[in-house]
């Protein structure tokens, strides 16, 4: 209804424009790109037509393959230069294990090295990533790093089919609100 006229696309798209501008010039790259996929998916769960979907989906998709291409050309000026690391990183950890994806190879270690069962919770052993310091920042984005480690494969798909159950019940509160902004404040978590 509403939602689908272009003038309401666009003072949506004028009301995220100010915070993810001031996030993307910190520089936040993903924090940035994570607001892009709230926002989109809270205009998907508000009621945007395919009609709308479609067009900007068929334009979204090659300039993000572009957009990548890129930012991951030598001497680019799109973004940032350790960004570009860490995405290079990201795609080939080998070439960077020393330095940018050491975090990324310590971390796939420490999840192997949990196995089934894990080596126990705040376990002391000096091999352990955590406690040998191989993950020089075990609290941020690695922090599942941690978990694979200490309490092993098992562990890890408790935690995986937890935070799926959070997901579901956000969907079924989503579904079951009375009013559009509650199904907007359910569907964004």
């Amino acid at each position: 209804s509403a939602i689908n006229s272009f003038r309401m696309v666009i003072a949506c798209m004028i009301l995220i424009l100010p915070p993810f501008y001031l996030i993307f010039d910190q520089p936040d790259l993903s924090t940035s790109l994570m607001i892009l996929a709230i926002f989109a998916t809270i205009m998907y769960i508000g009621g945007l037509s395919y009609k709308v979907i479609l067009p900007v989906m068929i334009l979204a998709v090659p300039a993000l393959i572009l957009f990548f291409n890129l930012v991951t050309m030598e001497g680019q000026k799109i973004i940032n230069d350790f960004q570009q690391k860490r995405i290079l990183a990201w795609l080939k950890p080998d070439e960077y294990a020393s330095t940018e994806a050491y975090q990324q190879l310590n971390s796939i270690t420490a999840i192997g090295s949990g196995q089934l069962n894990g080596k126990g919770l705040n376990n002391n052993v000096i091999s352990s990533v955590k406690n040998g310091n191989f993950i020089s920042e075990a609290q941020t984005d690695f922090i599942f790093t941690i978990a694979g480690e200490e309490l092993g494969f098992i562990g890890c798909c408790a935690i995986i089919i937890l935070l799926f159950v959070i997901v579901l019940q956000c969907i079924l509160i989503a579904a079951r609100a009375d009013d559009t902004a509650g199904m907007l404040i359910a569907g964004g978590m």
